[in-house]
């Protein structure tokens, strides 16, 4: 089964409580755990929905407004060196000036992606084989090709690696991630 390749910065991640409680046995472990893999550099903001029972991991607004234009320009001249039309973009988020409005907006420019998806889930295993499912929401910047293989190992890890790597002047670069999609 083929997949497509997609790079884009994780702006919230979702675990439902009791599912995390119960494959760590306690809540604190749970909390411990959650953070070491989702928040290890504490740029999201972590709360707990009383309502819907998910720890949030939510991208900081803070380091959106200062961050998130001059990390995206880098990230479209590095993945499009040849095209020019990431401006196109860049103009809607400038003019825009607001991290909430930045995430409810939609836009493809030519080979440029830049739209809001909740489409990707992440297993997380644990002790004997348990695991956790967290629910994380993105924005998408690229996707491209179709993938065919059977088994991924990290390659996924390792090309979120060389993306960090290649923004490392911000710190938003550990919210930036690569992955398949369906």
């Amino acid at each position: 089964m083929g997949k497509y390749l997609g790079m884009g910065i994780v702006t919230e991640v979702l675990v439902d409580k009791d599912e995390a409680v119960k494959a760590l046995y306690t809540e604190d472990a749970a909390l411990q755990f959650l953070n070491k893999r989702y928040n290890p550099t504490g740029l999201y903001d972590f709360t707990f929905n009383e309502r819907s029972g998910n720890y949030a991991f939510t991208l900081k607004r803070e380091i959106m407004r200062r961050e998130w234009i001059p990390a995206l320009k880098t990230f479209y001249s590095i993945r499009y060196p040849d095209w020019k039309d990431e401006t196109n973009v860049i103009s809607e988020l400038e003019r825009l000036n607001d991290p909430d409005q930045w995430l409810g907006k939609d836009m493809i420019y030519g080979h440029q992606n830049y739209y809001h998806t909740m489409f990707y889930y992440d297993f997380t295993r644990h002790d004997f084989g348990r695991h956790i499912m967290a629910h994380v929401d993105t924005v998408s910047l690229s996707i491209d090709g179709k993938i065919i293989m059977e088994c991924y190992a990290d390659v996924m890890d390792f090309f979120t690696r060389l993306v960090r790597e290649k923004l490392s002047a911000f710190q938003l670069r550990d919210a930036f991630k690569v992955y398949l999609t369906e």
